[in-house]
């Protein structure tokens, strides 16, 4: 338990940094926004500085905080720990000290923690790590943090331990259900409705009568692609699915050599794979009459970088 006695930790804030955070936040269409992202890119910086002085690694580069068109459509501050998660690093002033912290919906799904950074003044020259709030079940952060919970710092390290050791954890908690989730209008945070991402991407008549289709932006060695995912059923035990990948922001076509991969789950085999040219502005693969149960996986990948998504029919 947190309590005014216990040990913190101290960072100064550099020009570099204040520097990037400035870049950051003049790239928003408001001021209140650009302030949200400058205290944002300071608190994940000086966690990162906390954690490499550790000798423990990070990636800023693949973080959601600093790609400059996930930072405009959310509130996140995140940091990437290579093969461990996202830590969530948020920032408060003095006078929250004796409150509780909010965690905006975009910044609780697939975080392994909270890290609150403090900062005591308006001249931002230094920050206090204060402590350290573990996820929930499934890697979610709750709604609320109370100060008065926060853990000591040190026992961040132990957590990451933890989580790397047991990095072969079943992939369940990640998989996209769709015949028990989608259908029922249950659906993480991470997906986000059409008119939420790509609503220019995809024309009005393409769209089917009784269909379900969520977004996802992913973020390919700060390559951003937006991976739509549609279902339609003409009974309850067929559906088709559609994966679609959009390039993102103001990007018109998406890289080239980009590749959407589907694999059989069950046996590893390649079921279908599709690449993007000089100009595609979209790509796509659809799976016909998929049966509930059946399990899949998606893979985007980029020269030597990939991602995956699992999904459950």
């Amino acid at each position: 338990m947190f309590t005014l006695e216990t040990e913190i930790i101290t960072i100064p804030i550099d020009a570099k940094a204040k520097d990037l955070a400035d870049d950051f936040a003049a790239e928003q269409l408001t001021v209140q926004k650009g302030r949200r992202v400058y205290l944002n890119t300071l608190a994940v910086y000086a966690v990162h500085c906390y954690l490499n002085w550790l000798q423990i690694p990070t990636n800023l580069e693949e973080s959601e905080s600093w790609n400059p068109i996930l930072q405009s459509a959310y509130d996140v501050a995140d940091l990437v720990i290579p093969n461990v998660g996202k830590l969530e690093c948020r920032p408060i002033f003095i006078d929250e000290l004796q409150g509780v912290i909010n965690i905006p919906l975009e910044a609780r799904d697939e975080r392994i923690g909270c890290v609150v950074v403090l900062f005591r003044d308006t001249q931002l020259n230094e920050v206090e790590i204060l402590g350290f709030v573990p996820s929930l079940d499934a890697n979610n952060l709750p709604e609320v943090i109370q100060i008065k919970d926060l853990r000591a710092i040190e026992s961040l390290i132990d957590h990451l331990e933890e989580i790397e050791s047991t990095s072969e954890l079943s992939q369940e908690f990640a998989k996209v259900r769709i015949s028990k989730d989608w259908l029922r209008n249950k659906f993480s945070e991470s997906w986000r409705t059409e008119q939420e991402l790509i609503a220019v991407r995809r024309g009005i008549n393409e769209r089917l009568a009784g269909e379900i289709s969520r977004v996802k932006l992913i973020n390919l060695a700060e390559n951003i692609v937006a991976l739509l995912v549609s279902v339609t059923s003409e009974t309850d035990n067929e559906f088709n699915i559609l994966f679609r990948l959009y390039p993102a922001g103001n990007a018109l076509a998406l890289p080239s050599g980009l590749k959407l991969s589907i694999f059989d789950d069950e046996d590893g085999e390649l079921l279908e794979e599709e690449e993007a040219g000089q100009s595609s502005n979209y790509i796509q693969i659809e799976l016909l009459e998929a049966e509930p149960g059946y399990c899949m996986s998606v893979q985007i990948s980029l020269r030597d970088v990939n991602y995956t998504e699992y999904f459950e029919v």
